[in-house]
């Protein structure tokens, strides 16, 4: 009982801690975006207290697969070494470490693509070898420790990257990038996001692909496409569409079609209002897929909750 709540903390903290940074940078970016969020951030809090009631009902034990710490590993330094050494960058990387695990390893492909994130950090975040490794260890357990919570949430894979990376910052006092957003939340964004989200749900729910496969396909074709189709968006979109396919990655049994519709809206404001903090480590793009999917979450169950007790 005890590592739920431990990796139940970690993920809602790290999230939150994202979501925090997004709601200070949209009062400087937009005071119609800073109202939403603030509203957003309640019903994510409505979310993960609903969850945490859960668990604690929860009577089922917690297993520790070490196999699957070491596929973490595994994928955290193949997608580094094809993202830094081979400069394929941190998406194209991810996604075929995605798609090889899915293909060749399918009992293991969560793990392998929760290790993939790991290793999508930027070339110009000051790290070592060390602390890859450190991030895995640490995301390795994350993972074995939380798969009785949030269980069928899109998202929830990089936002263990994320918290392990977060972890590791705050044990090595890295230095993490600031950059600056010259974009604005149109209709491009939305429609990629749309694209993204629907597609990879119904991969996943209706033709019975792979998760993992799901979404690193859409991500693969999205981050070849995208740039030469929307230029101007080059820079951004692939990563737009990638946090999408992490929110499709959710399970029928927990989001229904018309929740993911607005789900995939949701994600652009989200990218849009972090995308100037917390940048350069790997997971953030799932923390946004994860944030957008548990404000949804909140807001259904709140009104479930209102409907019952009318």
């Amino acid at each position: 009982m005890w590592a739920r709540f431990i990796s139940f903390f970690i993920l809602s903290a790290s999230m939150l801690y994202l979501v925090i940074y997004s709601i200070i940078f949209s009062f400087k970016f937009s005071l119609t975006a800073f109202f939403l969020l603030l509203v957003f951030v309640f019903s994510i809090l409505y979310a993960i207290f609903t969850e945490f009631k859960t668990i604690k009902k929860s009577s089922n034990k917690t297993t520790f697969n070490f196999l699957s710490l070491l596929c973490v590993f595994g994928g955290a330094l193949s997608t580094y070494f094809l993202n830094i050494y081979l400069s394929q960058g941190s998406i194209i990387a991810a996604s075929l470490i995605g798609i090889i695990g899915s293909i060749f390893f399918p009992k293991y492909s969560l793990p392998i693509y929760t290790g993939a994130f790991v290793g999508m950090i930027s070339p110009d975040f000051s790290h070592n070898f060390y602390h890859i490794c450190a991030a895995c260890i640490i995301a390795g357990f994350i993972y074995e420790l939380s798969k009785e919570i949030f269980v069928g949430a899109g998202g929830k894979l990089g936002t263990i990257a994320f918290s392990s990376w977060l972890i590791t910052y705050l044990i090595f006092d890295l230095t993490l990038l600031q950059s600056s957003f010259n974009y604005q939340i149109g209709y491009e964004l939305l429609l990629i996001s749309f694209i993204g989200a629907i597609t990879t749900y119904v991969l996943y729910n209706y033709f019975s692909l792979d998760p993992v496969l799901s979404s690193a396909l859409i991500s693969l074709i999205g981050a070849l496409i995208l740039p030469v189709i929307i230029p101007d968006l080059k820079n951004i979109s692939p990563s737009v569409i990638m946090a999408a396919t992490f929110a499709g990655m959710s399970s029928k049994k927990r989001e229904n079609w018309y929740k993911m519709i607005l789900i995939s809206f949701i994600v652009p404001i989200f990218f849009t209002c972090s995308y100037c903090n917390l940048g350069g480590i790997g997971g953030k793009l799932g923390t946004i897929a994860f944030s957008s999917v548990l404000t949804i979450d909140g807001i259904f169950i709140l009104l479930k909750d209102i409907s019952y007790k009318n």
